[in-house]
């Protein structure tokens, strides 16, 4: 169920030289990379991981035992393949300009605009308000959707909707069945929780939202 999502068309030129901009800022900032490091313990001796997008980088932990795949938006996740058929269920990371602070373009705009796109595509389509969840690694709550179709496709999806310096975070769980949707639900929420932040290069060079390790 395709809502209002940016879909990534492959890492073009202009892509790749973002990329290499964020990988320079990443080695400038690594003084304050070690200084969070040093503040907050971490369980493991394992790094933390880093998704590489067409818009940066992403520091959220990929969803345990899924397989990245090509797909719409910054990154997309399956389970286990089982069979040949399509997947019954998927995550995927998408992103939207928003202009903080500003009626009509900011992230409540967004929300609405997702909202009113669900209903004018689905005759019996409603959306339910979730409770806002608890991003721990970044201190914030934020909001969170549930977008039903009431038809035998696109049965569900679940948004959470992140807000950036200068875009809207949204993960996505789509699935086709109920029962899909009800399975990889703790997965979904496990993947949000772990967001720490992005390192995404702007044209004056500086990046927003470094990772909160």
């Amino acid at each position: 169920m395709r809502f209002d999502y940016l879909v990534a068309h492959g890492i073009g030129g202009n892509g790749r030289r973002r990329i290499l901009s964020a990988v320079l800022l990443l080695t400038s900032g690594a003084t304050i990379t070690t200084a969070l490091l040093a503040q907050q313990p971490t369980e493991t001796s394992k790094p933390p991981e880093m998704l590489m997008t067409e818009q940066g980088f992403l520091a959220i932990d990929s969803p345990k035992g899924w397989v990245r795949t090509a797909g719409p938006g910054l990154a997309r996740f399956v389970p286990p393949p089982q069979d040949q058929g399509q997947p019954l269920v998927w995550i995927y990371i998408s992103s939207a300009a928003v202009v903080p602070n500003e009626e009509g373009k900011d992230l409540k705009a967004y929300i609405g605009s997702n909202t009113a796109g669900c209903k004018r595509r689905f005759k019996n389509g409603e959306v339910q308000r979730e409770a806002p969840l608890r991003l721990p690694r970044v201190k914030l709550d934020v909001p969170v959707r549930t977008f039903r179709s009431n038809e035998k496709r696109n049965t569900a999806e679940q948004v959470v909707y992140v807000a950036e310096a200068t875009r809207v975070l949204t993960l996505v769980l789509s699935a086709r069945e109920p029962s899909a949707f009800a399975k990889a639900l703790p997965t979904f929420r496990d993947l949000a929780r772990s967001y720490r932040g992005s390192i995404t290069p702007t044209r004056d060079g500086p990046p927003f939202d470094r990772p909160a390790w």
